[in-house]
């Protein structure tokens, strides 16, 4: 028993730096995974995306910026702030594809860069972005961009795919902590007998009471144990049981 209980705290001991490390790991993936899929992590990396994408010539940006304007209510066309914010609205309700809508929003970029496009007022291009909602972001990036709105899915997806196994991993390392322990318990001093009966189990003059859990001395053992079977056949039948 004694080289059982050595081996078992030399591995406990090797186990032990083992599961911290993995831990560590697990922790900084799921860190590193809940940051890169932040709203804080995404807006720049979709306005970078937007503004690194391909802009139209002066004359494709007025006819593209005309097209749209038409389509808006006659008292918003020359507001481009409205323009701006009705972009999503407008392909859906006019039925304009990804790739229609992708043109529109690369002339909007470049008319908010001093592209001329008519009579139209233009709010301030450094704030457009950096105020556009987050899901509007992603529609324009993904209408505006697609190639590297696919680049940056990819990347998304990525991470949370690390952000679920993190989870995965932590849960099970959580697990086997409490195995870990248990593989660094002493020996008992004594051995605890617990009764499953519904009603009080006598067994050589000591009382079980239902569901209690008794400490056996050597004597007391021993009593029980001159019974003959007595024990065995009440560990068998399970109203006794090694806690």
């Amino acid at each position: 028993m004694k080289s059982f209980t050595q081996a078992a705290k030399q591995a406990h001991d090797t186990l032990t730096a083992a599961h911290a490390e993995a831990m560590s790991d697990a922790q900084a993936r799921l860190k590193s995974a809940e940051q890169a899929t932040s709203p804080e992590a995404v807006r720049p990396q979709l306005i970078e995306l937007l503004n690194q994408a391909d802009q139209p010539g002066a004359d494709a940006v007025a006819t593209v910026i005309t097209s749209y304007a038409a389509m808006m209510p006659q008292h918003l066309a020359r507001d481009g702030a409205a323009l701006v914010s009705h972009l999503t609205g407008i392909k859906r309700h006019k039925g304009l594809s990804d790739a229609q809508a992708g043109q529109v929003v690369r002339a909007i970029l470049a008319a908010l860069n001093g592209c001329p496009a008519g009579l139209i007022e233009w709010p301030a291009a450094d704030l457009v972005l950096a105020r556009m909602p987050l899901s509007d972001l992603h529609l324009w990036a993904q209408w505006g961009t697609p190639d590297g709105y696919s680049t940056f899915t990819a990347a998304q997806e990525a991470a949370v795919h690390s952000h679920y196994t993190a989870v995965r991993d932590l849960a099970y390392l959580e697990q086997q902590a409490e195995a870990l322990a248990a593989l660094a318990a002493p020996v008992a001093e004594v051995l605890r007998l617990k009764s499953n009966s519904k009603g009080a189990q006598s067994v050589a003059g000591i009382t079980f009471e239902p569901g209690e859990i008794r400490e056996l001395t050597p004597a007391e053992y021993a009593g029980i144990y001159s019974r003959g079977d007595a024990l065995a056949r009440l560990i068998e039948s399970h109203i006794l049981e090694v806690a």
